[in-house]
């Protein structure tokens, strides 16, 4: 399901009263290498409002692995 959305969720999962919601960074191999997250308390946000932020983190998403893609690029030539 994780790779199917192409992010996952913790709800509480790993911190008690913290939820976050996360998407994987891939080199040009498609290759993961990091990962980019957002997280807050419970109390501010839930799992539903924080997916809200998902086209903010996508942006993100590919702009990290582009830059990430160009500056490998500019260290093989």
């Amino acid at each position: 399901m994780i790779q199917k959305r192409g992010f996952s969720v913790d709800d509480e999962e790993f911190i008690d009263g913290m939820v976050a919601i996360a998407l994987p960074l891939y080199d040009q191999d498609d290759n993961f290498m990091a990962a980019l997250f957002c997280h807050c308390p419970k109390s501010r946000k839930d799992v539903a409002e924080l997916e809200n932020y998902l086209p903010i983190l996508r942006a993100a998403q590919q702009n990290l692995e582009k830059v990430y893609q160009d500056m490998k690029s500019q260290l093989t030539k």
